[in-house]
């Protein structure tokens, strides 16, 4: 899988950060126009695949996901794109946000997080990730996430991003079907290669 670099902001007084993405995915600051360019993105995908009942509730998922985000703090969206000639865009997306404690550091929201079955992504300890899976909009999908936390640095853990990687499965899909593990070994991979940059953080701290 190639990779290109994205440099991206998340909020004035968060350091930037790097992450590296499938050749065919893009970046999308995250508007409240973007669940529509999705919808008219995605739908001659599922067109060609044959599964335009799945346009819908992709779409619903989505624009439902959407309402809110920027509120909460949500800046990008990471899709695949339509660049590629002769590939269609799988039912992916992957959102970066960061949440905040300004009382003191994220430690015991992350150990009971770790508690309830989170794990380290590397061996560094520097990314905790867990899965989600839970029903979709209608009784024959479900929402598949992977979670994943890493601590801004000059923040003395007050800080941290957070990527959530989502798909659409079949509501009869096994956690280990091909395509299930394919989509979350993408996800590990893109969440693995986030990086700070020195100039941001020694300018926090």
């Amino acid at each position: 899988m190639s990779l290109r670099e994205e440099l991206l902001g998340l909020s004035s007084g968060t350091p930037r950060f790097r992450i590296l993405l499938p050749a065919e995915w893009a970046s999308w600051p995250v508007t409240p126009e973007l669940g529509a360019q999705i919808e008219q993105r995605t739908r001659p995908a599922f067109a060609r695949a044959g599964r335009p009942d799945l346009d819908g509730v992709f779409t619903a998922q989505l624009n439902s996901a959407m309402k809110g985000l920027a509120e909460a703090g949500a800046k990008y969206v990471f899709l695949p794109s339509e660049r590629t000639p002769g590939k269609d865009p799988l039912a992916l997306s992957m959102i970066a946000t960061f949440i905040d404690s300004p009382d003191g550091p994220l430690d015991a929201w992350v150990t009971s997080r770790i508690r309830d079955g989170a794990e380290l992504l590397d061996t560094e300890g520097r990314i905790v990730y867990w899965r989600d899976r839970r029903a979709g909009l209608d009784d024959e999908t479900h929402r598949a996430q992977s979670i994943y936390v890493i601590s801004v640095p000059g923040t003395n853990r007050r800080k941290a991003l957070m990527l959530t990687g989502s798909t659409i499965v079949g509501a009869e899909t096994a956690d280990d079907d091909e395509y299930a593990v394919a989509v979350r070994m993408i996800f590990d991979a893109m969440a693995s290669t986030v990086t700070w940059v020195a100039d941001d953080v020694d300018a926090d701290e």
